[in-house]
């Protein structure tokens, strides 16, 4: 799908107040919106998306895990609630951190904390 720059402007204001992020970033953001068919959208908005079976998907996983997740008080995480605990009773065998203060995005809201634990991690 092409889109004007007058829509990637838009989409850029109407993300520019949701977290502080730079133009850049909120640039990517819209491109990858608008650059996505709008049957995706679609489909999420009216509940197309069948729900993960998380213990079929990871049951092969045989390696080390860490699972890193956003804070539950903050918007946009996916990795929260009941879908947290399905993956944790899947995957009780991974490491999981919830880091505070971070949502969708923890690599921008808390990216020290991100290197830390993944660096951690790695060194085991």
């Amino acid at each position: 799908m092409v889109v004007g720059a007058a829509a990637l402007n838009e989409i850029v204001a109407s993300l520019a107040g949701a977290r502080a992020r730079d133009e850049s970033w909120l640039r990517m953001i819209a491109a990858a919106l608008t650059d996505t068919a709008d049957g995706v959208f679609e489909a999420m908005v009216d509940g197309e998306q069948e729900p993960v079976d998380w213990a079929s998907v990871l049951k092969p996983i045989t390696v080390p895990v860490l699972a890193v997740a956003p804070d539950p008080g903050e918007s946009g995480g996916q990795l929260v609630g009941a879908r947290l605990a399905e993956f944790r009773t899947a995957l009780p065998g991974a490491q999981v951190v919830v880091v505070p203060g971070a949502g969708h995005h923890v690599e921008l809201d808390r990216p020290v904390e991100l290197l830390r634990l993944v660096d951690g991690f790695l060194r085991r």
